[in-house]
């Protein structure tokens, strides 16, 4: 293949999943940014509040907390409306944009704007000679100048502003849609619509209802005074990390039905014992490629200048933060294989076909994750370098589970890799180096280019409404 088919190729698969009307991104954009900026730092650096003495420092802190909590709330609200604008429009879109997502916006960010305004409220002498610093210290309370939150915010506030601006004048609109897809006939309507509900709460709603059931379960335990040692709150944190799976598989059943109870059955089955070494293989092979690299580089400089004088250096190859509960990671992997490869994957691929099914399954289960991925600690640049960072990760790693699933017609082999990969994550195994994030990225990436160049998927993929006793054979 040339080199050049081989660049219209890849121009023709992005612009296929990109919306038709590629305005829409405008909107998906700022539900994005409403999002993270929720869970970002909206208050000045610390260093500005310690310009005041102790006492006026402690009630500025205090007063700029009661603004920024129902700000985060309004902002967030801003981005979950968002995008269930972006699937449910409604009769009138420029009106349902502008009362559930531009208003909670505007107010959050009032808010923010008083809250900023009340921290600077003390009386300045124009005699006294410390105006300068006082100017100084109003020039550090600006938002502009110290708040990722808010310019987050901001940013998603003027990127919905222009696109319902932009619908107003007709030369954007809703719903969101891909070019090109199947055409979706009326028995799939239905089906269709409750897809999109699920795809709408997985990426902004879950992370609410998550919450819950967890936090119900901590006010009965915290009054029956039985969380009185870390012990005991340690074990409460890693039984909610179970308890939340079975939420999400609860939701998506309540959502989709028996389409989600036959496709539970057709994904989650016996498959060849082979794929388990297959699924192992990939987590346990790119974490190993570190702690090796590292090691072998040690022991050439060893060789090279200290041979006989030192002892020869240790392998590096183990996990800094063991712990038997991370065990408990195969319980939500297991759910987001059967949610994403399982069931959106197969519909996605349905509707768009293999590649644009799992690539547009990558984008949801990326999104899912946007939340989480923010931070207080985050600056801008990082927050947008963490962003894409996960889009990019998500995206390797389901063409590779999706291969685990369509090879081997069980998310099982995939939910393997994908808690062996958790598992190498959070117990922070092999040595820590510069840029390591990134080069994973790029050795998944690569294995998933290996896998679909010279093992590819040719049987066809069952249909989300199979009847309850079809299954699929395995692909070949």
């Amino acid at each position: 293949m040339s080199e050049g088919s081989l660049q219209q190729r890849l121009v023709s698969f992005l612009r296929s999943v990109i919306p038709a009307d590629p305005w829409q991104l405008l909107l998906l954009t700022g539900s994005v940014c409403f999002v993270v900026a929720s869970r970002l730092s909206w208050r000045p650096p610390l260093a500005t509040f310690s310009l005041f003495d102790a006492e006026k420092s402690q009630q500025y802190q205090a007063i700029f907390l009661r603004f920024i909590v129902p700000t985060t709330l309004l902002v967030l609200f801003a981005g979950f409306a968002g995008y269930f604008v972006c699937f449910s429009p409604g009769r009138n879109p420029v009106r349902r944009v502008l009362l559930s997502v531009m208003l909670p916006a505007l107010a959050g960010l009032a808010l923010a704007l008083s809250g900023f305004i009340s921290t600077d409220r003390p009386y300045v002498s124009i005699l006294d000679r410390s105006l300068k610093a006082n100017r100084s210290q109003i020039f550090h309370l600006l938002p502009w100048t110290s708040s990722p939150g808010f310019h987050f915010a901001v940013a998603g506030f003027i990127s919905v502003g222009i696109f319902a601006v932009l619908m107003q004048l007709g030369s954007a609109r809703l719903p969101l849609s891909l070019p090109a897809g199947q055409s979706v006939n009326a028995e799939d309507s239905a089906l269709s619509l409750r897809v999109a509900m699920l795809i709408w709460v997985l990426m902004g709603p879950y992370l609410l209802a998550a919450t819950i059931p967890t936090s119900f379960m901590f006010a009965i335990l915290e009054l029956s005074s039985w969380l009185t040692t870390p012990v005991h709150n340690s074990i409460f944190e890693r039984a909610s990390s179970a308890i939340q799976p079975l939420l999400y598989l609860g939701l998506a059943y309540a959502i989709l039905g028996r389409p989600f109870e036959r496709t539970l059955k057709t994904s989650v089955r016996l498959f060849p014992p082979r794929y388990l070494l297959i699924a192992a293989s990939f987590p346990t092979g790119i974490a190993l490629v570190f702690p090796l690299t590292s090691y072998l580089s040690y022991r050439a400089s060893w060789v090279a200048h200290n041979f006989a004088k030192t002892t020869s250096p240790h392998s590096v190859a183990r996990f800094t933060n063991p712990d038997p509960w991370l065990s408990l990671l195969v319980i939500s992997a297991l759910f987001e294989e059967i949610v994403f490869r399982g069931v959106l994957r197969t519909y996605l691929m349905r509707q768009y076909g293999v590649f644009r099914g799992i690539f547009l399954t990558g984008m949801v289960w990326a999104a899912f994750h946007f939340h989480g991925d923010a931070s207080p600690r985050m600056t801008d640049r990082g927050m947008l370098w963490q962003l894409g960072i996960r889009i990019a990760i998500c995206t390797a790693h389901n063409f590779v589970f999706s291969w685990l699933t369509l090879r081997s017609g069980s998310v099982l082999p995939s939910t393997l890799a994908h808690a062996l990969y958790n598992l190498f994550i959070f117990g922070g195994f092999g040595p820590r180096l510069p840029w390591k994030v990134e080069i994973e990225i790029v050795l998944w990436g690569l294995v998933a280019l290996l896998l679909f160049r010279y093992w590819p998927i040719h049987a066809p993929e069952p249909e989300l409404e199979a009847a309850p006793g079809s299954a699929p054979e395995p692909a070949t």
